[in-house]
């Protein structure tokens, strides 16, 4: 009978050891309440209103601090969270380059011009340039709309982080 319980035992302690949260070292921890407060002067600068040259320095904050922070997460680390991740800041990094887009031709040129990008070069642009309202206008000239995504991209993994810092 102890040897069932024996059996049990070791059985139930190696499920629990497999299931357990990833563990962080402090370096991770560090960089991810770096990457919620990079993340937090981009969300509320865009809500408050952020000119292009701070936008551009919290997204590059931004992206090197979550490079450092995927390079001292575990390797267990939640890969949809990461993805999450990865594409707040891709959709971050569209629009600044939207945004030095339309200071480059000026306001009214960028809206109403035809806009047409190499694929190669600038594929993100010239993806978003594919879709047209109405007028026949690119619908990424509301550059708004690539912030929210990325914001919303980073509310889902903002917990996670949070639980890090736990």
């Amino acid at each position: 009978m102890h040897i069932i319980y024996t059996l049990f035992a070791l059985s139930f302690f190696t499920l629990a050891s497999c299931s357990r949260e990833p563990t962080y070292s402090q370096a991770a921890k560090d960089k991810a309440m770096e990457l919620l407060e990079a993340a937090s002067t981009i969300t509320s600068g865009t809500e408050n209103g952020i000119s292009y040259r701070d936008y551009n320095q919290a997204v590059d904050k931004f992206n090197s601090t979550l490079d450092m922070f995927l390079n001292f997460a575990p390797d267990d680390f939640n890969s949809g969270i990461k993805q999450f991740l990865i594409d707040a800041k891709a959709s971050w990094v569209l629009t600044r380059k939207m945004w030095a887009e339309k200071i480059d031709r000026g306001a009214e040129d960028y809206y109403t011009s035809n806009m047409s990008y190499d694929k190669d070069t600038s594929p993100e642009l010239w993806l978003a340039a594919l879709a047209k309202d109405e007028r026949g206008y690119p619908y990424f000239n509301s550059i708004g709309t690539t912030l929210g995504v990325g914001g919303i991209y980073f509310e889902l993994a903002k917990p996670t982080l949070l639980n890090i810092l736990e």
